[in-house]
């Protein structure tokens, strides 16, 4: 699709009007014909959907043990702390600890996870959009997959009751892993249990451990306006290197 004329700035030189056209036309051209390689056909390149991204994980797993706390009946001042902080010698009921261990380009091979075959290794495009906020220009919608490895470790007073604790969780999010993708994430599973954690908060406070570790692959989407394109294009004049980015490696 061309850029429409009577939306061109007045300051565009020809040139900068033609690059900004470029931009677009390889874009309309991706859109059609290019194949995104790292998905099956009918999902090549497709127009944004809802994602999530590592960052916003630790909020959504809070949400799920609220919720299934709360609909076990646990009274709000005795739901488990979930905090991305070691547990404090004030703590008065259990806790949760979530930490991240690895972050990498998310595998397009196939495999187990981390099996570091081929990699995505920057954005690529995922499709063109019409900008509901400017009607006649459109969004370019570029996302890069990540593979994660956390830990969530569940602390507890006695060895008996972490372990406990332990089995619930992985219980749980096995039971709300259809909640997790409907919110965003791409995939999501159980990798293993870790070694036991004894932590010493005081003289008499002793909380054991019980590290578990869980995959997920989340999705960066970020979304490049019209308008943003043109001001790169003319306040740093890189217009060669953006008729690059869609390009896969």
């Amino acid at each position: 699709m061309p850029v429409r004329d009577d939306i061109l700035s007045e300051e565009l030189t020809n040139e900068q009007q033609i690059e900004v056209e470029k931009v677009f036309d390889v874009f309309a051209k991706l859109s059609q014909e290019d194949r995104y390689p790292y998905q099956p056909a009918n999902e090549r390149l497709r127009k944004s959907r809802k994602s999530i991204d590592i960052h916003e994980i630790p909020s959504l797993l809070k949400e799920i043990l609220d919720n299934k706390q709360t609909s076990e009946g646990i009274a709000s001042e005795q739901l488990i702390v979930f905090t991305e902080e070691h547990p404090n010698v004030d703590i008065t009921t259990e806790a949760i600890t979530f930490s991240l261990v690895t972050r990498e380009p998310g595998s397009i091979s196939k495999g187990p996870a981390f099996n570091r075959g081929v990699q995505e290794w920057k954005p690529h495009i995922r499709g063109i959009e019409e900008d509901q906020q400017l009607p006649g220009q459109r969004i370019v919608v570029m996302g890069q997959k990540f593979d994660n490895e956390f830990m969530l470790t569940c602390w507890a007073r006695s060895n008996k009751q972490a372990n406990i604790r332990a089995r619930w969780l992985e219980d749980v999010l096995r039971q709300y892993t259809w909640f997790l993708k409907f919110s965003g994430v791409e995939e999501f599973y159980f990798l293993g249990q870790g070694s036991d954690i004894a932590l010493e908060l005081s003289p008499n406070v002793r909380l054991m451990g019980r590290p578990l570790r869980f995959f997920v692959r989340t999705e960066s989407i970020t979304n490049l306006k019209e308008q943003t394109i043109r001001k790169i294009i003319i306040q740093y004049g890189i217009g060669h290197e953006l008729l690059q980015i869609g390009n896969a490696d």
